[in-house]
């Protein structure tokens, strides 16, 4: 009887710090100054926009971007982590579903403005190149200019 309720308190105090952690990082994260939605602007090409939701604790961001225009590409999502230094964030995004976006992932440098509601850089995300051997592992760095806006 004790063996089990040992068992059972310890498992309760295991998910009381699991969450207890969780909680906290939740609530840190909804203080740093990078933290909130951002609207991502890319003009390069077609003109694309999407909404980021940023997390920002300590040096250490996290969040999500989800296509917002054009409307066709609306179901396009990535996840991204990263720090801040100074003035300037560095990212590694990837893509949510390799069926809908493949080859989407890569890396994104921004440079935050005085006032930090703008952040303005680019992403960088390897393509394949065009080859006359299908076996051969030939890649290119595209490299795209975007901007943040706070919203």
């Amino acid at each position: 009887m004790q063996f089990t309720i040992g068992i059972i308190g310890n498992l309760i105090a295991a998910l009381i710090g699991f969450f207890g952690r969780e909680i906290w990082r939740w609530r840190k994260g909804r203080k740093g100054p990078l933290k909130g939605k951002w609207r991502q602007i890319i003009e390069e090409g077609r003109h694309r926009e999407d909404l980021v939701v940023c997390r920002h604790v300590g040096d250490e961001l996290t969040g999500s971007i989800r296509r917002g225009s054009p409307e066709e590409e609306h179901d396009r999502r990535w996840k991204f982590y990263g720090r801040k230094k100074d003035n300037f964030v560095y990212l590694l995004f990837w893509n949510l579903d390799d069926t809908k976006n493949p080859e989407s992932s890569g890396t994104i440098q921004l440079h935050v403005s005085v006032d930090g509601k703008r952040m303005e850089g680019f992403y960088v995300k390897s393509v394949t190149k065009p080859q006359t051997d299908p076996e051969a592992l030939v890649r290119k760095l595209a490299t795209t200019h975007l901007v943040w806006q706070r919203e």
